[in-house]
């Protein structure tokens, strides 16, 4: 099954350090507004989906933030490089979701405070090609999780 394109029908721009997109089409039954400051970035090897040592390190420090903090819940998006066929990566990109729950869910973390998607190659924050070649470093970037920390304010 092919999902449909999103449609983002207004922007807010008014603080640099928040995205909030807004669409009618969609309906998601919590406000999910993403900082900067709340975001953590776990990076994956090519074609993988285990988490690496200094990745682990990383989402220690989530857990330990979230005992600290009872009422905070995690989002956690997955996505992959531009390589491969869409459904490859829809289920790639699942499975670096999952990772990162299953390994909060083993430290303990409450399942009803964490909750995942998967992009796909959706999204890329570097080019994958520079004039025509191959950008090895990008596409490293673009195969990630970001676990956003809600924090209640």
């Amino acid at each position: 099954m092919k999902a449909s394109p999103v449609k983002i029908e207004n922007t807010d721009e008014s603080d640099l350090l928040t995205d909030l997109f807004i669409n009618t089409e969609v309906c998601i039954d919590k406000k999910l507004v993403i900082k900067a400051k709340n975001v953590v970035t776990v990076y994956f090897d090519f074609d993988k989906s285990n988490l690496k040592p200094a990745e682990v390190k990383k989402l220690n420090s989530i857990c330990t933030e979230l005992k600290k903090s009872p009422e905070t819940t995690i989002q956690i998006s997955g996505y992959t490089d531009g390589l491969g066929s869409d459904a490859y990566n829809k289920i790639l990109s699942n499975k670096r979701a999952v990772a990162c729950a299953n390994f909060l869910l083993s430290k303990g973390v409450d399942t009803s405070r964490i909750t995942y998607e998967s992009f796909g190659k959706c999204c890329p924050v570097e080019m994958e090609k520079i004039n025509g070649r191959d950008n090895p470093y990008g596409r490293s970037r673009n195969r990630r999780a970001l676990i956003n920390v809600q924090k209640e304010e």
